[in-house]
């Protein structure tokens, strides 16, 4: 397995710090469904999820090789838009989240700006302005409308005035298909974890087994040894001792001999 070092030097494995940007990435996208965008301090923190979300996209894209990114996101997010949508939020916001407490639908609002997006907080007070009033701020900027369309009393009724029910339906709509894409996502990560936990326990069972099998096949040749002996021992035990009575007389008969020796030696000796 590939182990690499992190920022503080410590090393882990790759497969873990894939998991550790997975699980950001499922945490950002859940919190940013619990949200709901039509209340400002939700939609506030909608907006800081999604900068997290994109940060766990951009880090598991850099984690990968290109054919294995393109297999990750085929299988947990293939919907490009906001892929897209949540890389260039990562990308514009992700070092300003600390000093600022942009809406999630102005970030979506202001990315549609792309290079032009500096100029255009450089003249506006974009943290101060509601929706709507982004909006049309945009458009203006973008030469869509002119200033004197927007403004002035009994003005026709456009689109920007109306109520913004379109945009609500789809959103909402958004909302639900990604619920259920993270529910299916994190259904199928338990399913994986059941099943490797489900083989673990096997292969342990199997072992124990194997264990078991070992220690009854060593017990039962211990006691038909130990029976083997004991039936000898029962049959031989007169065999055995009388073996042992030969042998120390034989020993005996040895020393006396050689005791004869030595003294007939010594008794010619002194004769001469």
């Amino acid at each position: 397995m590939t182990q690499l070092e992190t920022q503080s030097g410590t090393l882990v494995n790759s497969d873990v710090l894939l998991q550790e940007y997975e699980l950001a990435y499922d945490e950002a996208t859940q919190d940013m469904e619990n949200c709901d965008s039509k209340i400002q301090e939700q939609n506030v923190l909608k907006g800081q999820a999604a900068i997290r979300a994109g940060e766990a996209l951009y880090n598991i894209s850099q984690h990968l090789s290109d054919e294995e990114w393109k297999a990750w996101y085929e299988e947990h997010e293939p919907d490009k838009s906001k892929r897209s949508r949540l890389l260039n939020i990562y990308e514009k916001f992700g070092c300003r989240a600390a000093t600022m407490n942009l809406e999630y639908t102005a970030m979506r609002e202001l990315i549609t700006l792309g290079e032009n997006m500096e100029d255009f907080m450089s003249k506006h007070d974009v943290e101060s302005m509601s929706s709507r009033e982004l909006r049309k701020a945009i458009k203006i900027y973008k030469g869509e409308v002119s200033p004197k369309e927007d403004s002035g009393k009994g003005a026709t009724p456009t689109e920007d005035n109306q109520p913004d029910t379109e945009t609500v339906d789809v959103t909402a709509l958004e909302n639900k298909v990604s619920a259920l894409r993270m529910k299916n996502s994190i259904q199928k990560k338990k399913i994986k974890q059941l099943q490797t936990e489900n083989q673990r326990l096997r292969n342990e069972n199997r072992v124990l087994n194997e264990r078991d099998d070992a220690s009854l096949g060593d017990a039962d040749r211990l006691y038909e040894a130990s029976k083997f002996y004991r039936t000898y021992a029962d049959n031989h035990s007169g065999d055995i001792c009388v073996s042992f009575d030969d042998y120390v007389e034989k020993r005996l008969e040895e020393a006396r001999q050689e005791a004869v020796d030595k003294y007939k030696e010594n008794e010619a000796y002194n004769a001469y």
